[in-house]
């Protein structure tokens, strides 16, 4: 679940810049809670927000729901 957030979050950081950055990389990730687990056969919702851009780094908000 974790990867598929982050996911979210790479392609929504590289579009914003107009694909400037080949490479985009998790520094840190806190506050995460696990309510529950996606059991096989749901689909992970994910919505990414960009918080905070400073030109070097980006803080996003970032959730995942199952459906």
């Amino acid at each position: 679940m974790l990867e598929s957030l982050f996911e979210v979050s790479m392609w929504l950081v590289r579009k914003t810049e107009d694909f400037a950055h080949g490479m985009v990389v998790l520094k840190e990730a806190r506050g995460i809670k696990y309510a529950d687990f996606v059991a096989p056969g749901q689909v992970l919702a994910v919505t990414a927000t960009i918080v905070k851009d400073d030109g070097r780094s980006t803080s996003l908000k970032v959730q995942g729901r199952g459906e």
